[in-house]
Formats: C-alpha cells, structure tokens, sequence
C-alpha cells in the first residue's frame, strides 16, 4: 500500500500480485491405487528450483485424521526427493482421500495436491507376460478378489491392444460375494493381417 499525505490526504493505493516460488514440488504419480484393507501409500516427493534456490525445505501434509503422512528424510533441498507414507489407511472406506504434501521455508509454502484412491476389489493373475505369435492365440486367468466384502458385479475388458489383435474376456462379468475370488479367462490373439 502506498500512501500520500499531499492536499485532500490520505490518500492510498493498494497494489497485489502473485509472486514466483523460488521452489517447486512434484510427484511423479500425484494419485496411489491401493485396495481397501491396504494401511499404506507411498509417494516419492521431488523438488525443483528454476531459481537455484539452496535453502532447506521442510515437509509436512495434512493428510488429516485418521490419516497420518510421515517424510523421509523430512527436510530436503531442491534436486533432492523424499519418501512420504501415508498411513492409517486400513479403516478408509472405498472412494478418494485428497490432502496436500506442503513444502515450507522461512518466506515461502509451496502445496502439492495428492490422492489415495482406495478400490473394493483388486485384479491379479499368475502370468506376468505373454508371448503370442503371428496366427496364434495365447489365454490366462485374471483373479477379481473383493476386499472389504464388496458383494458387486464387475465389469472385465482389454484395452490398449495392439491393431493386428484381438481380446476377449470370459466372463465378461463377474459378481463377487464379499468372501471367494471369481476367475476370468483373458483370450488374446493375433492375426497376420498386412
């Protein structure tokens, strides 16, 4: 605020604006899958300087209660990265939990938003790659397991798959009970289409 004492004072004028951070933070995955039951989520949190700003940054987030967030190391600098556990996550129903990991220094707070989602039912399966040749097919089974007695229908379908494949699903649904995993048999196969 600037303000002036000439005929007819005060006078004032009032001035803001947003200023540059001398840091950043970042997450190279800002939102962690986890299934319902799971007590953990972790985040490697990185910062950055365009400025060369050498200062030290304290972490914190307010994951909030009963959520707890714990930073390893808890004070870095920047070109430097930490660990953060979000924990307390084993009685979180399924949906998202939001919070911001923030970084502080003496004149500054930089907040990074983060998120756990937290699924009713997982996917698994024993094959962990694939090979299929040119006019060949190749199946596998896929696991649906429900966590937290989820007793739903779920939806199966392939995607991402190259031009000169196909998938298919059998089941293409599957409810589960809240107790007992379901199976599904993925299909996928591959043509020699020019």
């Amino acid at each position: 605020s600037i303000q002036g004492d000439a005929l007819n004072a005060p006078q004032s004028l009032e001035l803001s604006g947003k200023g540059v951070t001398a840091f950043s933070l970042t997450a190279a995955i800002p939102e962690a899958q986890v299934v319902m039951g799971t007590n953990s989520a972790n985040f490697d949190v990185l910062a950055t300087s365009r400025f060369n700003f050498a200062g030290q940054i304290q972490l914190s987030c307010d994951g909030g209660a009963p959520v707890s967030c714990v930073f390893d190391p808890p004070m870095i600098h920047a070109g430097q990265k930490s660990l953060l556990v979000v924990g307390n996550l084993k009685g979180s129903q399924a949906g998202q939990i939001s919070f911001d990991a923030e970084g502080q220094t003496e004149n500054q707070r930089v907040r990074l938003p983060l998120a756990v989602a937290i699924s009713d039912f997982s996917l698994s399966s024993d094959t962990s790659s694939l090979t299929v040749g040119r006019d060949n097919s190749a199946s596998f089974q896929v696991r649906v397991s429900p966590a937290g007695g989820f007793s739903h229908p779920v939806s199966l379908a392939c995607t991402g798959i190259p031009v000169s494949a196909t998938c298919t699903v059998s089941p293409s649904e599957v409810t589960l009970n809240g107790i007992t995993s379901s199976i599904a048999v993925v299909t996928v196969s591959f043509s020699s289409r020019a």
